[in-house]
């Protein structure tokens, strides 16, 4: 079969779903010798995925991405069997390709505040439309497979669940301590939070329980954050300008990937506040490096991380403080929270990943 494989956001997110699109790529183009796959993209981009079956075109750049694709494939389908959309929305025109598409997570549909906009409505309208059109829909969790059922009421016959796992790292932490005070200034212990700065990922109930672990407890680490600014960041950005302990707090922005070895490397904690996630990967980026790992217990996280103890309630500031404290102080605790990441990450892998999908694929064979 001829295959489609929409790989934009390998360019568009280099974070989250960027890092799903270019590991399952990666290992699907390997594993599978029967199948054909074009990588279909719009931006000429430096990559070794790209070496083969490349196909871009054009992207109308004042309309979303899902105008440009779905004009393509409207004039172009009859050249695949199947096409991969690792997101949804697209799918605008009737094509001829089997349909297969992706859910990360349903954050849009939730009714927070935030996502009452004419922008969002429409990628509501363009995400369901989508999800129903699709001969097959891979969910990252069992959680967001149980959502897509609920909000969609479509049949659970044709949700594939297929999990995603830690980053496949290039290059190692060799000369970590260096790699960070060159190019970050970072010269102490620190507790790591590694996430896009936005409402859901609640960076602001970590910041405040840092706050009292300062304030209580006079812990000597700082609190590093990692990660580029989203939408809604202002409110989280301001509240850190005014703590009192605002010097103890750095901000990185982006980090390429090939550095965040020497942060999860480094770091006496990794903290993971978010409200919601569809799967959530840097949980595993951290255990896989021996880094101590605490994560909300919220949406699917409890499948990417199933100990009680490694756990906290995202709402609650001072739980958080009292977990952080926890690893902090207590070596044993640290101990076993690493033990358990070690053996916990090693439930998940890219290969597997696309093994299954491949499945999925050849399941849509006429």
């Amino acid at each position: 079969m001829n295959i489609a494989l929409l790989t934009y956001p390998i360019e568009k997110s280099p974070g989250g779903v960027g890092v799903l699109v270019q590991n399952l790529v990666r290992n699907i183009i390997t594993l599978d010798q029967d199948n054909t796959y074009h990588l279909v993209h719009y931006e000429k981009y430096d990559n070794p995925i790209y070496e083969q079956n490349e196909i871009l075109y054009k992207h109308y750049q004042h309309l979303p991405v899902m105008f440009s694709d779905s004009w393509y494939l409207r004039r172009n389908s009859e050249k695949f069997d199947i096409v991969h959309r690792f997101s949804p929305g697209g799918f605008i025109f009737a094509i001829k390709s089997k349909i297969v598409v992706s859910v990360n997570d349903l954050f849009l549909y939730k009714s927070y505040p935030f996502n009452q906009t004419l922008k969002i409505n429409l990628a509501r309208h363009f995400n369901r439309n989508s999800i129903r059109k699709a001969d097959a829909v891979i969910a990252i969790s069992e959680f967001t497979k149980q959502e897509i059922i609920e909000t969609f009421n479509i049949s659970e016959r044709k949700i594939h669940v297929v999990y995603c796992a830690p980053n496949d790292f290039e290059v190692p932490p060799n000369g970590s301590d260096e790699l960070l005070i060159e190019h970050y200034g970072i010269t102490k212990k620190f507790i790591l939070f590694v996430s896009t700065i936005e409402p859901r990922k609640n960076l602001l109930s970590l910041v405040k329980a840092f706050e009292m672990l300062k304030e209580r407890y006079g812990i000597p680490e700082s609190l590093v954050i990692v990660g580029q600014k989203g939408w809604g960041f202002k409110a989280t950005l301001n509240y850190i300008e005014r703590s009192k302990y605002k010097n103890y707090i750095i901000q990185t922005g982006y980090v390429p990937s090939s550095h965040l070895p020497a942060f999860y490397s480094l770091a006496s904690l990794f903290v993971y506040p978010s409200f919601m996630e569809g799967f959530g990967i840097p949980p595993l980026e951290a255990m896989q490096f021996g880094c101590p790992t605490l994560t909300s217990n919220t949406s699917s996280l409890p499948e990417v991380v199933p100990h009680p103890e490694m756990m906290f309630d995202p709402h609650d500031a001072n739980d958080i403080a009292q977990k952080c404290l926890t690893i902090l102080t207590d070596p044993d605790a640290r101990s076993r929270n690493i033990d358990l990441g070690w053996e916990n990450v090693k439930r998940f892998s890219w290969q597997e990943s696309a093994r299954r999908i491949i499945e999925i694929y050849n399941s849509l064979q006429s």
